[in-house]
């Protein structure tokens, strides 16, 4: 029972240390802290996550651009340069 307890205390702390890494950086910390950890795990996640779509999305629309609304502008056509 002692080393679930430990496990528990190892995990809780890991969780508000990630929470205080991400949460700290997007938003001010009197619209996070008073949330149970439970939520804050959560819009950590939800934050990250939706960084990573929209991140993902841009770097899609800059390749879709490069490659092939600007094709002949950045690729030449008989493949040497």
């Amino acid at each position: 029972m002692a080393a679930e307890n430990g496990f528990l205390t190892q995990f809780d702390d890991e969780t508000m240390f990630y929470n205080r890494i991400i949460l700290s950086h997007l938003l001010p910390a009197h619209l996070w802290e008073p949330l149970p950890r439970f939520l804050q795990a959560w819009l950590r996640n939800y934050l990250t996550g939706s960084l990573l779509y929209f991140i993902s999305a841009f770097l899609f629309l800059w390749c879709f651009y490069i490659y092939y609304l600007k094709r002949n502008v950045y690729i030449h056509e008989d493949g040497n340069n």
